[in-house]
């Protein structure tokens, strides 16, 4: 939505939008998305050797550029836990294997699901990670007029 919210400015011809955070810190719509870009393209790259946080971009180390800490602190799993809102020792769906969210299975047949056993299974040390991530909403971006809506 942020990319099509860019493109709909541009294509419209209209200013670029700007956001002051807390501390009065200002960035346009463009800037935080090529932050993000940034961000995810230098975690990415050390996650699969590409680069290593000791090489040098433009003279600094990797491990010190800004979009990279944002990115490591926002994208990298450090704790090596599973990141979510529910975790689940065993999945049982009912019919064929638990993919693609609840309820994405069939239940056509009044058997489905039932009669289920499970013997000698013992499901223990389940760990989880919370890492809630801040919305930002772009209810007056349309029309600056509106009143806001969150």
């Amino acid at each position: 939505p942020l990319r099509q919210l860019l493109t709909a400015i541009d294509d419209n011809g209209l200013a670029i939008p700007s956001i002051t955070f807390n501390g009065g810190r200002t960035l346009t719509l463009q800037e935080i998305t090529d932050n993000l870009v940034e961000s995810m393209d230098l975690v990415f790259r050390v996650l699969i050797g590409d680069i290593k946080e000791k090489t040098k971009i433009n003279g600094i180390k990797v491990r010190d550029l800004r979009n990279y800490k944002a990115g490591k602190a926002l994208f990298m799993n450090t704790e090596g836990l599973p990141d979510g809102s529910a975790l689940y020792g065993i999945v049982a769906n009912s019919h064929s294997v638990a993919v693609g969210g609840f309820g994405g299975s069939d239940n056509n047949c009044t058997a489905d699901g039932e009669d289920l056993t499970i013997n000698g299974v013992t499901i223990s040390g389940l760990r989880l990670n919370v890492n809630e991530i801040p919305g930002l909403y772009f209810d007056k971006c349309c029309n600056p007029d509106d009143p806001p809506t969150t």
